[in-house]
């Protein structure tokens, strides 16, 4: 297990327009919480869950305490609001475009870290 995996998140985002409106449909502070967790879960499988998988979609509720139906409720404004993909959604994938943008930004720096911090692609003159 990795020590101190972090991914960035803005001390304000619960405050975002779209957050602010997942909050109010969904039970306040505890929908925010419910958002990072999934955030979470989406970093821990590549960005993507597959909803098709009753595994995926018991570990869903599992960790965000719902029922399936609540489950479907929520992720529903998730992508109404923009915080999932909708395109992905209705195809039953949950994904996220700003975990892809974190997990390219992790890949590109793990990248750069493995050829002596230069950039891929690039030199390293000075």
């Amino acid at each position: 297990m990795e020590k101190n995996r972090t991914y960035p998140n803005s001390y304000d985002e619960r405050n975002r327009s779209d957050v602010l409106k997942l909050r109010a449909r969904h039970g306040g502070l505890a929908a925010y919480g419910r958002w990072e967790a999934t955030k979470q879960l989406l970093l821990d499988e590549g960005g993507r869950i597959d909803l098709a998988q009753p595994e995926c979609r018991a570990l869903l509720r599992r960790e965000l305490e719902v029922t399936d139906r609540k489950l479907d409720e929520f992720f529903n404004s998730c992508a109404e609001f923009g915080l999932i993909s909708d395109e992905l959604y209705k195809m039953g994938v949950l994904a996220s475009e700003d975990i892809r943008e974190t997990l390219d930004y992790k890949d590109k720096k793990s990248s750069a870290g493995k050829q002596g911090g230069r950039e891929p692609g690039g030199t390293n003159d000075a």
